[in-house]
């Protein structure tokens, strides 16, 4: 499946004169960590557009084959006739799809760098993260990041002055 949707994601944003296409990136992380952090929902409309992309050719270049057996003239054609189809069931679901490929095309730092963009920051580790609650008589503290345990026992212990009564 893996193969089939690396396919589909790349004939979507294939490389152009100026900017990168999908192939040329490192499309197998993506796809692991997009797995592993996506919602149910999204990955089963992922998925659903993926199945349409794959069977939907006899629709859009009326050629009964799957696409990842067409040419790559037919194959362009009917990536951009399938995000333009007029039933819209199916053209929602090959943005889905389309959204997907963006993530990771919009990502790369080529591309940011040919549209003006900054590049991205480093991903957060985030099994690296601390996230610490405390509650110190009437107050609430919430630490987050590295060192939160530490940062969250000084501000509640800042918090908390005898009382006087």
């Amino acid at each position: 499946m893996t193969a089939i949707l690396k396919h589909a994601l790349c004939a979507l944003y294939p490389r152009t004169d100026f900017f990168p296409g999908l192939g040329d990136m490192d499309l197998d992380r993506f796809v692991r960590e997009f797995r592993r952090d996506a919602s149910a929902m999204l990955l089963l409309g992922m998925y659903a557009g993926l199945v349409l992309f794959v069977l939907t050719p006899v629709l859009t270049v009326y050629v009964p084959l799957p696409s990842f057996l067409l040419p790559r003239s037919l194959l362009d054609r009917h990536a951009s006739r399938a995000a333009t189809f007029p039933l819209y069931p199916l053209r929602s679901l090959i943005l889905v799809l389309k959204l997907v490929a963006g993530l990771c095309w919009g990502a790369h730092p080529l591309v940011r760098e040919r549209l003006g963009l900054p590049p991205l920051p480093p991903p957060i580790n985030k099994d690296a993260l601390d996230v610490i609650s405390m509650v110190q008589g009437s107050a609430a503290v919430i630490a987050i990041g590295p060192g939160a345990k530490a940062r969250a026992t000084d501000v509640a212990k800042g918090l908390a002055k005898p009382r006087k009564d």
